[in-house]
């Protein structure tokens, strides 16, 4: 049995992504603005409230979800350009969704973690041009959710029916050296988190 997505489901996000980046560019390198007076002000964002714990454990957080979705990411790409599987087929389809859905999560976290990192500090960029940014990763973030719901309104019947046809149980418990890679990044972002929120 098989199924088709919508054709050029690629390109067309492809194009949107480019509309949205190139209509968005224009703003991000304009004059100074209260923006950047208040990172020029405060040590660490206001709307911490003094707490540099609080501003540790936001950075740690958004930066695990930003490193470990980029690599997860690249992970699936590697398997889908060495599997050589047609594009259409439920294995493929289901790591595409996927990637489309670590895709929205790392956009949607990377423009917090470009600002909080960049707060106050010198040489970095205007915090005007890093909250643009932001906003621009997130119009990013919604165009990659969207085409991950489309392709799964399309595929999810056919993609359970499979996986029903002959149920395997699958153990659940990851082991020690499928863990260990993630800890030890957790743990230096973590380290690096802290490291910032107490040095500004």
């Amino acid at each position: 049995m098989g199924f088709r997505l919508p054709r050029h489901s690629g390109t067309l996000l492809i194009v949107a992504l480019a509309v949205v980046i190139i209509f968005s560019f224009s703003t991000l390198f304009g004059q100074q603005t209260i923006s950047d007076q208040v990172a020029q002000r405060y040590e660490i964002p206001p709307s911490f409230n003094g707490h540099r714990v609080l501003f540790g454990l936001n950075l740690a957080f958004v930066l695990s979800m930003a490193l470990l979705s980029a690599g997860t990411i690249l992970e699936n790409a590697r398997w889908l350009f060495s599997f050589s599987g047609r594009w259409h087929e439920p294995s493929k389809v289901v790591v595409v969704n996927e990637s489309l859905m670590l895709a929205t999560i790392f956009c949607g976290v990377l423009g917090n973690c470009l600002v909080l990192l960049a707060w106050g500090e010198e040489g970095a960029p205007g915090q005007t041009t890093l909250v643009t940014l932001d906003r621009v990763l997130d119009i990013i973030a919604g165009l990659f959710l969207f085409t991950s719901l489309v392709r799964r309104i399309r595929s999810r019947p056919v993609v359970l029916f499979h996986l029903q046809r002959e149920p395997l149980d699958l153990n659940m418990s990851p082991t020690w050296a499928q863990l260990a890679p993630k800890l030890r990044i957790a743990i230096v972002v973590v380290a690096l988190s802290f490291g910032v929120a107490f040095a500004k």
